[in-house]
């Protein structure tokens, strides 16, 4: 699924998506999870 398709999917459902920085190992594998659990979209930036 494209990125527009995907943001115009979740203002339907009035849902978001959650955006985060991860610096390591340790934090991606802790949002990974999070996410997992919600099951949210997300999108990573790593930085």
């Amino acid at each position: 699924m494209k990125l527009k398709e995907k943001l115009q999917s979740l203002k339907a459902e009035n849902k978001a998506f959650l955006t985060t920085n991860f610096y390591n190992y340790e934090t991606l594998k802790g949002v990974v999870n999070a996410v997992k659990k919600q099951d949210v979209s997300i999108i990573l930036q790593f930085g």
